[in-house]
């Protein structure tokens, strides 16, 4: 009998142990949490540095160009705001790592940079392009004074794509009677559990296209004569380049990253990056590995990428 009771003692006692060991890890776990809201609301509100002294601007554009994503237009344009409005900058330097994403995003960064460079007409603003600078990321490159990139930067594809799926065989297959009740002929447009009209299929043809040439607009508007005009079908098929071809067909100016141009065009300058700080929310999610995958759009919309 005390043997059995001896037993069940150490067997409650080691349970106990086993209790206290998680409650100290997940007290350990939180205790870091916290640590790290502390530490980014710190950075957050924190009193950014003085800027008494001349410098170069520098505002990113990272990732897919997206109301919802990081590379929104409203962050990008309030940074180029207060890179421009700082008395003490002497030049901007917009860069870009970004494969483009939504065509507004696109244009209303790309509108608001002609129009600062306008207002600013002493502060040259420049494009730093990285790994990629594509379609809507070249868009908004397009605006610079200039753009540089890498000979391996992928540049261009200036063009517009829409893409889906068509569900309508394998409702058959799968016995599944699709019901839509619209009020408008036109109100189910593509709707991927319906066959294709050829007239709504023209339709999207007509709007693809009329975007594609707000595009091409766009980009003529600031290089100009600058660009191959005899190879102009292939600059605007939508087809990706090396930085050694678009140079070639005139969509950038030269090879250079921000350090290159920091020291061989400004001697040495200081940069100071005025790209607005994400709310704490994303930067919560980046740094604890959460983070959100953004979607440039539906898969029936309108995308430069």
């Amino acid at each position: 009998m005390s043997e059995h009771l001896e037993r069940i003692a150490n067997a409650y006692i080691l349970e106990q142990r086993r209790t206290r060991r998680w409650r100290i890890f997940f007290r350990l776990c939180w205790l870091v949490v916290a640590l790290l809201i502390i530490g980014l609301l710190f950075k957050t509100f924190s009193t950014p540095p003085i800027k008494t002294e001349d410098h170069i601007a520098l505002v990113k554009v990272d990732g897919v160009i997206a109301d919802d994503s990081n590379a929104n237009a409203t962050r990008i344009n309030n940074s180029l705001d207060a890179a421009f409005e700082d008395k003490n900058t002497k030049a901007v330097i917009i860069e870009i790592n970004s494969p483009g994403g939504s065509p507004v995003q696109s244009d209303n960064i790309y509108e608001h940079m002609r129009y600062l460079q306008n207002k600013y007409s002493k502060i040259p603003l420049y494009a730093v392009c990285l790994d990629v600078c594509a379609s809507g990321g070249y868009y908004i490159a397009s605006a610079a004074k200039d753009i540089y990139t890498n000979k391996m930067t992928i540049t261009g594809s200036i063009g517009v794509r829409a893409d889906g799926f068509g569900f309508v065989e394998l409702l058959k297959k799968i016995g599944v009677e699709r019901r839509l009740y619209t009020s408008g002929k036109d109100k189910g447009f593509l709707d991927p559990f319906e066959p294709q009209s050829a007239a709504q299929v023209k339709e999207m043809e007509a709007m693809l296209t009329q975007t594609h040439q707000v595009f091409i607009n766009a980009v003529k508007a600031v290089r100009g004569d600058r660009l191959n005009l005899k190879a102009e079908d292939k600059i605007f098929s939508g087809m990706p380049f090396s930085g050694i071809q678009a140079k070639e067909y005139g969509l950038i100016d030269d090879f250079a990253s921000v350090d290159s141009l920091q020291r061989d065009k400004f001697n040495n300058m200081k940069v100071i990056n005025f790209t607005q700080p994400l709310n704490l929310f994303d930067q919560l999610s980046q740094k604890l590995g959460t983070g959100v995958m953004y979607q440039a759009a539906k898969a029936s919309n309108l995308k430069l990428q």
